[in-house]
């Protein structure tokens, strides 16, 4: 088994070693991590003391902490529940980890970062120091806006640790293993997608918008004389599309995904000019036509649109 375990581990470190891009690396379950029964309690945001149940998790995965994409000085384990995820961060027969900083989310535009769009470490949510190993229950909340476990979405991590040899006292800086944020950085991220013990599966609803984003705003621009144009979802998934045809607003939706509720448009406004006065306009009711769904409005050049919508499936 010891033998086995050895192989494994080379065959992952190797993986890193040359390429820090890849899907993921599932080993055997750590009995360590799951025989950890009490979390470390802190005053940090969304960082809890409670137990990890070894029946409500997925099966770890392990992610090298790298310094300068070559020397591993530790490992990151990672795996979720129905609705937590679940790090541990530790060191190595060499290396000890003298602190962390981490984020987790499913949107680039939630990380702490500078003009540069070079990240802020010491902004990060998760900041720990002194400890043997580094253990975090992070909900779902917590990762984004709508994010759930059971839709089987990815979510990034970044994880940075200030690593210290145990022989010489030499000081390393060190990232989870992953691709690089972008040729400025030296920072990786690591994509994880959650696994559900119990299967997965249901409908979950998110916000959507119509249009190209400006300044942190979506805009259905109805000047383009081809004027098909995208549905957004709130974790920046392109959903769908839209258009405006002889005074009817249509949309058109990927596989698993729908209008939701009893107010499916949320919200519509009329303007001239993106940023202009905003006009609440009238609607009539949604109507269907094959696979499109439409409303009937005014003309306006640019609409502020809003869908309640929802994604379902049936598992991971």
């Amino acid at each position: 088994m010891k033998t086995i375990l050895l192989i494994t581990t080379l065959v992952v470190l190797l993986s890193c070693f040359t390429s820090c891009n890849y899907d993921s690396y599932l080993l055997p379950q750590n009995e360590e991590l799951l025989a950890s029964s009490e979390m470390l309690q802190t005053n940090e945001t969304g960082l809890k003391s409670a137990e990890i149940l070894p029946g409500s998790m997925c099966e770890p995965v392990w992610i090298p902490l790298l310094h300068k994409d070559q020397l591993e000085v530790g490992a990151m384990i990672l795996s979720n529940s129905q609705s937590q995820l679940f790090i541990e961060l530790k060191g190595n027969d060499q290396f000890e980890i003298e602190s962390i900083q981490l984020w987790a989310g499913n949107k680039f535009s939630l990380l702490p970062a500078n003009k540069n769009d070079q990240p802020l470490p010491g902004q990060f949510p998760y900041k720990m120091a002194k400890q043997d190993a580094y253990h975090l229950i992070i909900d779902q909340n917590m990762i984004g806006p709508n994010y759930y476990f059971p839709e089987g979405k990815k979510l990034y991590i970044i994880a940075h640790a200030e690593a210290i040899d145990k022989q010489t006292g030499e000081k390393k800086s060190a990232w989870s293993c992953g691709q690089l944020l972008n040729t400025k950085s030296g920072a990786s991220y690591t994509e994880y997608y959650p696994c559900i013990p119990t299967g997965g599966g249901g409908c979950f609803p998110h916000l959507a918008f119509c249009g190209p984003e400006s300044n942190g705003n979506y805009y259905f621009d109805n000047t383009l004389e081809e004027n098909t144009q995208h549905i957004t979802a709130d974790n920046e998934e392109l959903i769908g599309s839209v258009r405006y045809e002889e005074g009817k607003i249509i949309f058109n939706f990927s596989q698993d995904w729908s209008f939701f509720g009893n107010t499916p448009i949320a919200s519509l406004f009329g303007c001239d000019t993106p940023g202009g006065e905003l006009t609440e306009l009238e609607s009539g009711p949604l109507e269907q036509l094959y696979d499109d769904f439409y409303i009937t409005s005014a003309y306006y050049p640019y609409y502020v649109i809003q869908l309640n919508v929802q994604y379902c499936t049936t598992s991971n």
